[in-house]
C-alpha cells in the first residue's frame, strides 16, 4: 500500500499544478487499480510563473499519458510509462511583477541549495562516502533501469520572439519523433523476462531528434484556435525522411541506437570476470551541426536580451508596473533614482557604518558558537536553531560558508564528536539509505519532507525485506571486492559523420569516428582508443581540404592510464596523418561574413563569464602540471603530427594553372624514452653508473629548467590574456607581439676530464634517478620544417656547450 499512495499523492501534486482539466478521482483510481490512462490535457498557462523566468508558457497540451503499474508483482514484471504528443509554445516574458514574498522565498532556496553543496562536499572531504550505502544506491538503481519501459513520441517545444529583433521575429524548437527504452532479449528483441536472468539487456532506440532556428518565421502563439496550433505543431515534427518545409535546423535530426547490457553480479556469473559490469555501445549515423547568417545574428541578439533580463533583476523591486514610456515620464524618472539611490548610495553607506558592522561580526559568532552544537549535539535545542535560521536569512552564503569552516576547525581543535560519527539508530542508519541523511543535518523550518523520506517512514520492515530480497541486498554485508584486471566499465561509440556547416561557406566533415573506452575503477585505470578515418572540407562548393591517404585513418589516439604492467602512469599517442589544405578566398569571405556580429551587440556577461572561465581552466592546468611534477608521474607521449601543406593560388581560389605559394608545415613529433630508475651516464658509447656529483649537477639543472619554464609560463599567459581580451566581439583589432623569452639555462658539462675550459665536450648524457628526460635531458622534439627530415649530420648546425657560452648554432645566440 506505500506505493500506491505515494504515488498517487506525487502525480497528484505534479499534474495538479501544470494540468487544467485533471479530474483527480479518476486519477487516484486508475493508480490504485495500477492502469492510468490520461487524454487531451491543457497545460496551464502559468506553469512556469513561478520560476520567475524571462519565458511564459503560451501553449501547452499533452496528447496522452499511459502509466502501467503491476503492483501484484512490482519487482519482477516491468512499468511501462508512455508519453506521446507533447506540444509547448514559450515566448518573452514582458509582464514580470515584483512579488516580495516569492522574490524572498527563491532566494532562500538558492542559498540553501548552495549551502547544502558545499556541506556535502567537506563531509566528503573528511570522511569518504559509505561503500555499504553506495552498493545499496547502487543496486536501487539496477532494479529501477531493469524493470522500467519508457516509451516517448511527438514532442515539439517551440519558442518565439518578436520583441528582441521586431523587424525579423525568430522561432526555435526541438522536436522529436521517439524514444524507446526497452527490455531486450540477449538478441536485441523486446521481452518481458518474468524469471531471474544474470545479465539483462536495454535497447535505446532514439529517432530524428533535432533542433531548428527560422528567422522571419510565422509565429503559432498569434494564432487564436487551439486546435490549429496543435495540427501546426504536429505538422512540423520532422517524421522519417520527411522534413517539413521552410525550416533550417541547427541540429539537423539524428538518430540514435544504444545497446545496454547490465551484469548484476560479476563475482557469480562464472565468466572469471570476463565480462563487464555495465557493457555499452551507441550508434549514431550522423550528426550535423549547421548555422547561417541570420540564425547567428538572432542568437547574439537574444543573448543580449537575456543579459538585459538579468541585470534588471536586482532592480525589479522598484521598477512600475508599466509597458510603455509615454505618459509615465515621472514614473520612470523615479524608478531611475530610487534604483540607484538604494543600490549605490543607501546600500554603500550601509555597508560601511559602524553599528552594521557590529552586529554582522556578533551574528557570525553567534551562527559559528550554534552550529558547533548541531554538529556535535543530537538535541542543540530550539533556540539554536533560531539562531541558524537567523544567520541563513540574514547573512551571505560567503560568510556563513566561513561561520561553518570556523566551527569545523573548533570541533577539530577541541577534540569533539560529530553527531554523524556518534552510535546512530536502526532508524537514523535505514534512513541514511534512502536518502535521508545520517546526523549532521539541519532541516530547514516548514520544509515539506521529499519523496525519499516518505517512502522511508512509509515502509514497514516486512516491505524492505521484500525490496532487499528483490535487488539482492543483504545488510551487514560488505562490497565485493573485484580484482585489479577486472574490466567493469566497457563503452563503445560509432559516428558515421560528423557535419559542420556554416550556410554559403564551408562545410567540415568527419567521417567514421569510433571509440571504445574500458575502465577499471578499483584500479583507477581507464584505456581509450579512438579513430577518425577522413577529414574533408569543401568551400563555395569547390575542394579546400583532403588527407592524401583516405584508405588511412586521420587520426589515432590512445591514452592508457595505470596499466597493469605498471611500467608507466599515464600514456598518450597520437597520430594524425598528413593533409593538403587549399585557399579558397570567397570561402573564407563567405565565412567570416556569417560571424559578423552585429555593431549594437556587447556582450559584456558572456565575454566576462568566457574570461573566467578561461582563468578556471588555466589555474587547474597549472596546478595539475605542478601536482604531476610532484609525484612524480611517468608520463609516456608518442606524438606524430604529419605535416599539412597550404596552396594559396594567384587570386585566391586555387588553380593549378597559376602561379601557387606552398607551405609546408613540416613533422612535429614529440616522444619520451624511459630512463634507468638507477641512474646511469652513457660515455663515448658505454654505459657506467652515474656518480652523486653527476646527480646533483644534473637535478640543479632540472630545477632551473623547472625556473625558466615557470618565468616563460608568465610571458605567455601575459601574452595571451592581453591578446584575447575582448576577443569574442572586437576581431579586427590588432594582436600584440609575442614578447622576449627569457634565456635557456646552460645545460651542465659532463665531461670525464677535469679541465673542460674550451675543448670540445664528448657526448655524455646522464639520466638521474626517477627522471623523464631522454638523451637530450628532455622530451624529444624534432621539427622538419618545409617537410625536410630534420636530424644532425656534419652538414647542420651542431650545438656547441661550454662553460662560458650557452647553446648555439654556429656561434649565433640561440
Amino acid at each position: 500500500m506505500v506505493f500506491e499512495s505515494l504515488v498517487a499523492d506525487l502525480l497528484n501534486r505534479f499534474l495538479g499544478d501544470f494540468v487544467d482539466n485533471l479530474d483527480a478521482s479518476q486519477l487516484n483510481i486508475g493508480i490504485w487499480g495500477g492502469d492510468v490512462k490520461l487524454e487531451n490535457l491543457e497545460v496551464k498557462e502559468t506553469a512556469l510563473d513561478d520560476l520567475d523566468l524571462p519565458v511564459k508558457l503560451k501553449f501547452g497540451y499533452l496528447s496522452s499519458l499511459v502509466l502501467k503499474i503491476p503492483w501484484k508483482n512490482l519487482y519482477n514484471e516491468p512499468v511501462i510509462a508512455t508519453i506521446d504528443g507533447l506540444y509547448l509554445i514559450v515566448v518573452p516574458n514582458k509582464g514580470v511583477v515584483y512579488n516580495e514574498e516569492k522574490a524572498k522565498k527563491n532566494a532562500a532556496e538558492i542559498k540553501q541549495k548552495t549551502l547544502a553543496r558545499l556541506e556535502e562536499a567537506r563531509k566528503n572531504r573528511r570522511k569518504p562516502p559509505d561503500p555499504v550505502q553506495d552498493s545499496f544506491a547502487e543496486k536501487m538503481v539496477t532494479q529501477v533501469i531493469k524493470n522500467l519501459q519508457v516509451s516517448v513520441g511527438n514532442i515539439h517545444i517551440r519558442f518565439e520572439d518578436k520583441y528582441t529583433n521586431r523587424h525579423r521575429p525568430f522561432v526555435a524548437g526541438v522536436t522529436l519523433e521517439k524514444l524507446d527504452f526497452q527490455t531486450t532479449n540477449e538478441d536485441w528483441i523486446p521481452t518481458i523476462h518474468r524469471d531471474v536472468v544474470k545479465i539483462f539487456h536495454k535497447l535505446v532506440l532514439l529517432d530524428n531528434l533535432s533542433v531548428y532556428w527560422n528567422s522571419d518565421s510565422e509565429l503559432f502563439s498569434d494564432i487564436h484556435d487551439k486546435a490549429e496550433i496543435r495540427r501546426k505543431l504536429t505538422a512540423t515534427i520532422h517524421t522519417g525522411k520527411n522534413p517539413p518545409a521552410g525550416y533550417k535546423y541547427i541540429l539537423e535530426p539524428i538518430s540514435m541506437q544504444a545497446k545496454l547490457k547490465l551484469n548484476q553480479k560479476p563475482e557469480t556469473d562464472g565468466t572469471n570476470w570476463q565480462t563487464p559490469k555495465i557493457d555499452l555501445s551507441v550508434d549514431m549515423k550522423t550528426l550535423a551541426l549547421a548555422i547561417g547568417k541570420f540564425q547567428y545574428q538572432d542568437i547574439l541578439l537574444f543573448l543580449e536580451a537575456q543579459e538585459r533580463f538579468n541585470l534588471a533583476g536586482q532592480y525589479l523591486k522598484y521598477r512600475p508596473n508599466l509597458n510603455e514610456f509615454k505618459g509615465h515620464y515621472k514614473e520612470w524618472w523615479h524608478f531611475a533614482y530610487k534604483a540607484i539611490l538604494e543600490e549605490k548610495v543607501r546600500r554603500r553607506r550601509n555597508n560601511w557604518s559602524w553599528p552594521r558592522m557590529q552586529a554582522h561580526r556578533k551574528l557570525v559568532r553567534e551562527y559559528r558558537d550554534a552550529w558547533l552544537k548541531v554538529m556535535t549535539e543530537k538535541n542543540p535545542g530550539a533556540a539554536v536553531q533560531d539562531i541558524i535560521k537567523k544567520g541563513e536569512e540574514q547573512l551571505d552564503v560567503f560568510n556563513v560558508n566561513v561561520a561553518r569552516q570556523q566551527a569545523e576547525m573548533d570541533i577539530d581543535r577541541k577534540g569533539l564528536k560529530r553527531v554523524e560519527d556518534q552510535p546512530q539508530g536502526w532508524l537514523a542508519w535505514g534512513a541514511s539509505w534512502f536518502g535521508g541523511g545520517g546526523g549532521g543535518e539541519t532541516p530547514s523550518a516548514g520544509k515539506k519532507k521529499d519523496f525519499a523520506e516518505q517512502f522511508n517512514e512509509a515502509m514497514t520492515p516486512e516491505e524492505k525485506a521484500k525490496l532487499f530480497e528483490a535487488i539482492d541486498y543483504q545488510e551487514n554485508i560488505p562490497p565485493t571486492n573485484y580484482p585489479k584486471e577486472f574490466v567493469e566499465n566497457k563503452f563503445d561509440f560509432r559516428l558515421g559523420q560528423v557535419a559542420v556547416i556554416v550556410d554559403g561557406a564551408v562545410s567540415l566533415f568527419l567521417l567514421d569516428l569510433r571509440a571504445a573506452v574500458e575502465q577499471r575503477p578499483s584500479a583507477s585505470a581507464m584505456n581509450l582508443k579512438s579513430t577518425i578515418q577522413e577529414l574533408r572540407m569543401d568551400g563555395c562548393g569547390a575542394e579546400m581540404l583532403r588527407v592524401r591517404d583516405p584508405s588511412k585513418p586521420w587520426l589515432n589516439l590512445c591514452v592508457d592510464t595505470n596499466p597493469l604492467h605498471g611500467k608507466y602512469d599515464q600514456s598518450v599517442q597520437l597520430a594524425i596523418a598528413p593533409i593538403n589544405l587549399k585557399y579558397h578566398a570567397p570561402a573564407v569571405n563567405n565565412a567570416a561574413d556569417v560571424f559578423k556580429p552585429p555593431e549594437s551587440v556587447k556582450l559584456n556577461q558572456l565575454t566576462a563569464a568566457a574570461m573566467s572561465r578561461y582563468e578556471e581552466v588555466k589555474a587547474r592546468s597549472a596546478t595539475g602540471l605542478a601536482h604531476a611534477v610532484e609525484n612524480r608521474s611517468r608520463l609516456v607521449l608518442d606524438i606524430q603530427i604529419q605535416p599539412a601543406t597550404i596552396y594559396i593560388s594567384e587570386g585566391g581560389v586555387y588553380d593549378a594553372n597559376k602561379p601557387t605559394l606552398l607551405a609546408d608545415l613540416g613533422l612535429l613529433s614529440i616522444t619520451t624514452v624511459e630512463s634507468d630508475p638507477d641512474g646511469y651516464i652513457i660515455e663515448n658509447g658505454q654505459r657506467r653508473q652515474a656518480t652523486p656529483q653527476e646527480i646533483d649537477r644534473i637535478n640543479q639543472y632540472k630545477q632551473a629548467v623547472n625556473d625558466y619554464m615557470r618565468k616563460v609560463n608568465g610571458y605567455v599567459g601575459d601574452w595571451v590574456n592581453t591578446m584575447f581580451k575582448d576577443l569574442p566581439f572586437n576581431l579586427g583589432q590588432s594582436f600584440p607581439t609575442m614578447p622576449n623569452m627569457p634565456p635557456m639555462p646552460e645545460a651542465p658539462c659532463l665531461c670525464s676530464s677535469q679541465a673542460c675550459g674550451s675543448q670540445q665536450p664528448q657526448q655524455n648524457i646522464i639520466y638521474p634517478p626517477s627522471s623523464q628526460y631522454d638523451q637530450q635531458g628532455s622530451y624529444q622534439t624534432t621539427g622538419a620544417p618545409y617537410g625536410s627530415s630534420y636530424q644532425q649530420n656534419s652538414n647542420q648546425p651542431q650545438y656547441q656547450q661550454s662553460d662560458s657560452q650557452s647553446a648555439q648554432y654556429n656561434g649565433r645566440k640561440k
